[in-house]
Formats: C-alpha cells, structure tokens, sequence
C-alpha cells in the first residue's frame, strides 16, 4: 500500500488481538511508525479472545484515530440479525470519558481525531459533546447549524 500511496494517510485498524500480542507489538507499531501509518486506537469489550487491546501508541506525526466502540460484553458477543446495532449499544459514563481525554491527550501526533461509534443505542453524539465539554475543546468556523445536528 505505501509504495502504491507513497504520500496518501493510510489508518490501520486492526481487528484482532494477535497483532499485539507480546511476540509482535512491537514490532507491529514499529512496522506501522515506519511506513508512516496512522494506528487507530481501539476502545472495545474485552472478551476472552479476538478483542483488540486499547493499546495507546502514535505511530504517525500528523495524525492517531481513536475510535471507541463501548464496552457492551453481551452485545459484542451477540450474532443476532442486529448484532451490528447491539455490539455499538454503550453509553460510556463519565469516568470513563474522562480516562479516554487523558489518553488522547497523551497521545503524541499533532492531531488526534476521536470517532465515538458507540451508535447503537443513539449514545455516540451525546457521549461526544460529553468528551468535548470535559477536555473544554473549542471548535473555530464550524457551519453555524453544524453542532445542532446532535
């Protein structure tokens, strides 16, 4: 993929708990630092195997994703016809919230975009304007009817 982007951001989200297992973590962040991929920081359920750890590591200048999922055990675990909206059906509280800005904020690339996909139950545009007002971030030249939308 680098060599057929050479300049293109490429984010890695993996989807299983090996890659970071103790025999490749490091060399697999160390694989994505040095193809300049962006690592896209995974907060899901921990289930006895196959969930990827929130591993916290920047491994591009410019940019790291975070991209929060909820901790739905039961709903993670569920392959019903909705599985997709009850895997996502969280509400994260507000230590939680406050944990996930500190580890954004320790995160070293220039940006850091949170993408709160905990939609299954309507909690991701709530639990974001949550995360916005506890870090006291403030958004310059939005669309005047943008932030109404949640």
């Amino acid at each position: 993929m680098r060599q057929l982007y050479p300049t293109l951001p490429v984010a890695i989200e993996f989807r299983h708990d090996s890659w970071y297992s103790d025999v490749y973590r490091q060399s697999t962040l160390d694989l994505l630092q040095h193809l300049n991929f962006i690592h896209v920081v995974v907060d899901e359920p921990q289930t006895v195997s196959g969930s990827v750890p929130l591993v916290p590591v920047a491994t591009n200048s410019e940019l790291t994703i975070m991209r929060l999922h909820g901790h739905n055990l039961v709903g993670w675990a569920n392959r019903s016809a909705q599985w997709r909206k009850e895997r996502t059906n969280y509400r994260y509280a507000t230590d939680e919230l406050t944990h996930l800005g500190e580890i954004a904020q320790q995160l070293t690339s220039k940006q850091v975009t949170v993408i709160f996909n905990n939609n299954g139950g309507g909690d991701a545009a709530d639990n974001a304007l949550q995360f916005i007002d506890l870090l006291g971030l403030h958004f310059d030249h939005l669309g005047p009817r943008q932030m109404g939308l949640f």
